[in-house]
């Protein structure tokens, strides 16, 4: 370890993966301290194990864009460590890919948000309260985007070029007491940029003289922190080189060649698994991908006695916003031992150099997810009715739970949810445009208009964020054994759950053949009005505005299908079952515009 940065503290903004995890490691190696922030809370509190612990590393979770937030890190900073001498701004969002005629204008004043102003904000508040008397350095993560055009991410490109020129105006300024720098990365292999290369990596490679791309890990490399000694602007990463898999072929999305598992090379996996789950033989550790899921890919792993569930990103083309492992790891891991079922988690997983992409291994629970009216129909009407009401009160059950109780206090942005969730699904269905769907245009603008109104009257709860039948495992006892999958888990509107339930059953009506889980027609499960009532009552929830959440879940499911259908044409889906996809959307959003005029 260097002494040259001792006593030194650094404030990195979104350093919890990526780029910035990079820059944490380097300056802890230099002896630096370090206060990074990001808004996953689990994922930060991996980030701060993996650095080292809390001895020289603080880990703050909120939004880089909030100036209490701000507030709070940089009086932890001082606070903790005594210092707040160096600021890396690596905080950025592009939370849309597509043309610029299309891009929503309330997306549009989010990118420059966090991008540039959020960026001056954290200069001023750590300037105002250290710099000023003590001196400092400041580096802006820009982008090459922001020098040459990219088409498909213009605005996230124009925001920085108005970061560089800040950084210009806020070095001139602020001279000699502060250094203020800029780094222009290229496209460097993290989840963040995942869109721009996994489809074309080589066509994209190949704009850049050295004809490779870049890599957090590179960032270790380096000698020295030049932009923070004052050498002046820095070039940006090291563009690392083309990953390659220990047996020598080449890695895309963490699959090697000569590996029949798409999306988990077992090689790679072993040495981590080893350390994550001591009491495991990983070295007789084998995988099954886990047919059915059209989002995450879900594999079970046995090493022949124990099982363990492992879940990583798709392949290829992935939703800004969706895909958050580290979001759906720490809620599951606050809710154990509340009386929301819930595997155990055994280890989260932020390296991508490990599967290609960050990933989860959680015990299995002995238990089958149930789809379709079919499966349930042997159950007999009697137990189907049981278990439908045992289904309807766990939903209700994450909802009575009070965030603050289970450290979830600062998860999400709870604040003009709805808003932002209507915003959200118009951009996803941006960023997988492929066709005209002038359906979705009307349906967005009617929810838009009355969004606010609902976020006004809600009241705040944990919203899983995709509760359906087959999100749930039952036992040969029809016990409720656990609720999985919370990749879109939030602090928010609860109330947003309760239309999947009713919404699934409507759409396996409206399309034929039937792509979308049919169980409400089982016999003896209930029925609409049932579901409404004992949720109502196990809740306490107001449902007087359930017709505009019934519009927003279509919207947003069909967003969410729209985006599997995109990565279904450009051959990036892994299993049966998504040919047909495509073909639920048109009538999804129909049925949505016709429960805003139902309610």
């Amino acid at each position: 370890m260097s002494d040259r940065f001792a006593g030194q503290t650094a404030i990195i903004t979104g350093a919890s993966r990526g780029i910035g995890l990079a820059i944490a490691e380097r300056l802890v190696a230099e002896g630096v301290k370090v206060v990074i922030t990001g808004r996953s809370a689990g994922a930060l509190a991996e980030a701060v194990a993996r650095l080292g612990g809390p001895d020289h590393v603080l880990g703050v979770a909120g939004h880089a864009a909030d100036t209490a937030h701000q507030d709070e890190v940089v009086a932890k900073a001082v606070d903790t460590f005594g210092s707040a001498d160096l600021l890396v701004n690596n905080t950025g969002i592009n939370p849309v890919y597509g043309p610029l005629m299309e891009l929503d204008p309330d997306v549009a004043r989010n990118v420059v948000e966090v991008n540039v102003f959020s960026a001056l904000s954290w200069v001023q508040k750590l300037y105002k309260a250290w710099m000023s008397g003590h001196g400092g350095a400041v580096v802006n993560v820009a982008s090459l985007s922001g020098i040459r055009p990219e088409p498909g991410i213009g605005m996230y490109g124009a925001s920085k070029a108005m970061l560089m020129h800040l950084t210009k105006e806020l070095a001139v300024e602020l001279s000699p007491r502060v250094r203020v720098n800029a780094v222009a990365p290229a496209v460097v292999k993290t989840r963040f940029a995942a869109a721009l290369y996994e489809v074309r990596e080589d066509a994209v490679a190949a704009e850049y003289p050295l004809a490779r791309l870049g890599a957090p890990r590179r960032h270790r490399r380096r000698r020295g922190v030049p932009a923070l000694r004052g050498r002046g602007v820095d070039d940006g990463p090291d563009p690392g080189r083309r990953r390659r898999s220990r047996g020598g072929g080449r890695c895309l999305m963490g699959a090697h060649e000569e590996d029949a598992t798409p999306g988990l090379d077992l090689a790679r996996l072993r040495p981590w698994f080893a350390e994550a789950v001591p009491t495991a033989r990983a070295d007789t550790l084998t995988a099954t991908l886990i047919t059915g899921g059209k989002s995450h890919l879900t594999y079970r792993l046995t090493d022949g006695e124990s099982h363990w569930i492992l879940r990583r990103p798709p392949l290829g083309h992935i939703l800004a916003t969706a895909h958050d492992m580290g979001r759906e790891y720490a809620v599951m891991a606050a809710l154990a031992g509340t009386p929301i079922p819930v595997p155990a988690m055994r280890g989260l997983c932020l390296d991508t150099s490990v599967l290609g992409a960050e990933f989860y291994v959680m015990e299995a629970v002995e238990g089958r997810p149930y789809r379709t009216a079919a499966e349930l129909a042997p159950l007999g009407p009697h137990r189907v009715q049981r278990f439908s009401g045992a289904l309807v009160d766990s939903l209700a059950a994450p909802h009575a739970v009070e965030p603050e109780a289970v450290g979830l206090g600062g998860f999400g942005r709870p604040q003009g949810f709805l808003v932002r969730q209507v915003a959200r699904r118009r951009g996803q269905m941006a960023a997988s445009y492929s066709r005209d769907l002038p359906t979705a245009v009307t349906l967005h603008a009617e929810l838009e208009a009355r969004a606010p109104m609902m976020d006004a009257a809600a009241r705040l709860g944990i919203v899983h964020g995709d509760f359906r039948l087959d999100n749930v495992l039952v036992d040969g006892d029809d016990r409720l054994r656990a609720v999985i999958d919370w990749e879109m888990a939030t602090v928010g509107d609860p109330v947003t759950d309760l239309p999947l339930m009713l919404l699934y059953t409507r759409l396996a009506r409206l399309v034929e053949p039937k792509v979308a889980p049919d169980s409400g027609d089982a016999p003896g499960f209930l029925n609409e009005s049932e579901i409404i009532t004992r949720y109502a009552a196990r809740s306490g929830r107001d449902l007087g505005f359930l017709g505009f959440h019934l519009g927003l879940a279509a919207f947003r499911l069909a967003a969410i299908l729209e985006g599997i259908h995109y990565r279904h044409l450009k051959g990036q889906t892994v299993g049966p079952g998504f040919d047909r996809i495509g073909d639920v959307v048109h009538p999804l959003l129909d049925a949505g515009l016709a429960a805003l005029k139902e309610h």
